[in-house]
């Protein structure tokens, strides 16, 4: 009778270590098996994301009014952070084009950045400034690719490129008069008018003698 209860206690408490080491085992396994998976796939947020660089164009004319004439070249301008104040500043080449180049990096993403664009005023001589300002939003964000992007709104106006244009006008004092158009057809007309004219006031003449 005791022999009995020794045995089937043992045998419970054995049992109930098989259980409990069973319980362990599972339970450990899938902590380790989750916290491998998370380690594995991990990777720096910065080595897996590329900066992204944005082109802003500027467009130059200049709107000759004289013999004297000059290129587009030479002119400056000035993109400015309406936040922090930075400037960036560009100078037109001899087709008129001045490129500011913008660059955002990973630390950007979910930031919106406000500029405006404007043409420095240089004194010079006998030229008419185009006083336009471009105002210049630029969102940045993660596309679905995992890579920088940018939306940019110019004057209130979404763009894929943007390009801002500006045209000056040069004097030197002494104005070209510019050609005007065909005037054969006002001629004519004033042509038209005289004889209408001239045909009434001789009907009127006629009349008159035949009444006397």
């Amino acid at each position: 009778m005791f022999k009995s209860r020794i045995l089937s206690l043992a045998i419970l408490c054995f049992s109930l270590t098989v259980l409990l080491v069973s319980s362990v085992g599972i339970t450990f396994g899938f902590v380790v098996t989750k916290t491998n998976s998370i380690v594995n796939t991990f990777v720096p947020i910065d080595s897996e994301i590329e900066n992204i660089g944005l082109s802003i164009t500027v467009n130059k004319a200049v709107n000759n009014l004289s013999e004297d004439t000059i290129g587009p070249d030479g002119f400056e301008f000035v993109l400015e952070n309406t936040e922090n104040g930075e400037k960036t500043l560009a100078t037109t080449n001899k087709e008129g084009v001045a490129v500011i180049v913008l660059e955002y990096t990973s630390d950007d993403i979910g930031k919106d950045f406000s500029y405006k664009l404007f043409e420095t005023e240089a004194g010079m001589p006998g030229v008419l400034y185009d006083k336009s300002v471009y105002d210049i939003a630029v969102s940045v964000y993660l596309n679905s690719e995992n890579k920088l992007d940018t939306q940019v709104i110019m004057n209130g106006e979404a763009v894929d490129t943007p390009v801002a244009r500006f045209v000056n006008v040069y004097h030197n004092g002494d104005y070209v008069i510019p050609p005007t158009k065909d005037n054969s057809k006002i001629k004519i007309l004033l042509a038209l008018v005289v004889l209408s004219s001239a045909s009434c006031i001789l009907f009127s003449l006629a009349r008159k003698k035949k009444i006397k």
